[in-house]
């Protein structure tokens, strides 16, 4: 009777091991083989038959436009040569990683903080409003979101950029860190999913 019950409520080790062996390849499958980087295209927020659409096309035909990343560095005083050379610094390092075609800064362009507070064109690395955070900006080849983010984030966390707060924006960025987390939470779900199945059976 004993061993009735066992069999009437217990599956087979052999069949419990195959549908382990079955979850775990499925994980494994969807780890290698399944991309789940968003797409996150030009028409994404705008159909491609709305004005603001077919302007912004104008815009990126008439003139190279590639992706770009955005650091906002606060600081209270931006005429500061402490504050400039560590903009200078992070550009210069920036410009090193492979991908990186173009990096723009309040440094890299205007002769002074005057003349950018001038010029239609530099006014934008600045926050017009407070003055107190000016922006790095980083051209970027789309191929290469994933290793330029990291790259950014592992030098803005070395000891001589973290000293100072810096905040990464930008669609590449976004679309990167979504990537992630969504890496983060199907690793996490398949992981519990075999080992539930495991407890289970």
């Amino acid at each position: 009777m004993f061993r009735q019950l066992l069999r009437r409520h217990f599956i087979n080790p052999g069949v419990a091991l195959f549908i382990i062996a079955a979850n775990a390849g499925l994980f494994y499958y969807f780890w290698k083989f399944v991309d789940l980087k968003p797409q996150i295209t030009s028409n994404f927020f705008f159909s491609k038959d709305s004005k603001i659409y077919k302007d912004n096309d104008k815009i990126f035909k008439k003139f190279i436009v590639g992706e770009t990343l955005v650091i906002a560095l606060p600081e209270k005083n931006l005429k500061s040569a402490v504050y400039q050379d560590y903009v200078k610094r992070l550009g210069d390092r920036i410009k090193k990683i492979k991908g990186v075609t173009q990096v723009q800064s309040l440094v890299d362009g205007p002769p002074s903080f005057e003349a950018a507070m001038n010029n239609p064109m530099w006014i934008r690395f600045i926050d017009t409003r407070y003055k107190k955070s000016s922006l790095v900006v980083a051209f970027i080849e789309l191929d290469k979101v994933g290793s330029i983010v990291r790259q950014v984030k592992s030098i803005l966390a070395e000891p001589s950029f973290r000293s100072r707060k810096a905040y990464i924006s930008g669609i590449p960025f976004i679309i990167e860190e979504i990537r992630r987390m969504l890496s983060h939470d199907m690793k996490q779900f398949m992981g519990g999913a075999i080992l539930v199945s495991s407890v289970l059976l």
